[in-house]
């Protein structure tokens, strides 16, 4: 299931970087993500120069 959602993650960042010429992205940071988080870093053709990822603490403890 990680390989899959990193596929589709990827071939979303890939569009949007050529249609938009950026990305951003949010991250999850709960160990459940890490198998996709591995899997998304190795797909092939993604800029990620081009790509922004955002972290923002919602409250204390809690962070986006």
């Amino acid at each position: 299931m990680n390989a899959a959602a990193a596929r589709h993650a990827a071939a979303s960042l890939r569009r949007l970087i050529a249609t938009q010429g950026r990305a951003r992205v949010v991250v999850a940071t709960a160990a459940s993500q890490l198998g996709f988080q591995r899997e998304l870093v190795r797909a092939p053709d993604v800029d990620w120069s081009k790509v922004e990822v955002k972290t923002e603490k919602l409250a204390e403890g809690v962070w986006m």
